[in-house]
């Protein structure tokens, strides 16, 4: 069980099973004030969006390599799919299609945080631990070579985009392309930070 599809990388929230659609929403969710003093923690509720978004991203990519082994009961709470064979075969199949060190390290990291907030109160630090070693510890953690342009030929390259997307026939292509060549150009010229480009968006504050 190794296979991991290239073509959906990961499973949006719309398309995980109902019971992990309920538990991420319940672990998510702040208690009720004055709630009682035992009642079982939230973690997801004390969560920054960004963090969570994060964490969703990286569960959807593990739902995505279950389902790609026949391996996806949707019957099953999420924490019982957990087990130690596949997360060996996830581990090597995330190695098998060319991830990164620290991609596979991030991988198992938000499946350890997605079953705190899922499953909260169980002891879930195996995950990203087997044997007691972490799986930071067990691989090299090499960095990819890359190669960062000259940033007077990143704004050449931009502005040759946005000239270029006048030219295409679709009116949804020429506005992607046209917006994708701007942000480049803006942040080779200028150097923008990036909550300054998020702010670009339309309807942002």
């Amino acid at each position: 069980m190794t296979q991991l599809d290239k073509t959906i990388r990961c499973w949006r929230f719309a398309a995980w099973p109902a019971l992990d659609q309920a538990a991420w929403s319940w672990g998510c969710t702040p208690l009720e004030p004055f709630a009682a003093p035992f009642a079982v923690p939230r973690p997801g509720a004390k969560m920054r969006q960004g963090s969570l978004d994060k964490i969703r991203k990286g569960y959807g990519r593990w739902l995505c390599f279950l389902a790609a082994n026949n391996a996806l009961d949707a019957d099953q709470p999420p924490l019982a799919r957990v087990t130690r064979p596949r997360l060996w075969a996830y581990f090597q199949a995330l190695r098998q299609a060319g991830n990164a060190d620290y991609t596979v390290i991030g991988r198992f990291d938000e499946l350890r945080k997605a079953m705190r907030i899922m499953a909260p109160g169980v002891d879930v630090s195996w995950i990203d631990k087997p044997d007691g070693v972490s799986i930071a510890a067990l691989l090299p953690k090499t960095r990819r070579a890359m190669l960062v342009p000259d940033s007077g030929v990143l704004l050449a390259w931009a502005l040759a985009m946005m000239d270029q997307a006048r030219l295409s026939t679709s009116l949804r292509r020429r506005l992607t392309d046209y917006r994708d060549g701007l942000l480049l150009a803006m942040l080779a010229s200028r150097g923008r930070r990036l909550r300054s480009m998020s702010l670009c968006a339309m309807g942002a504050r």
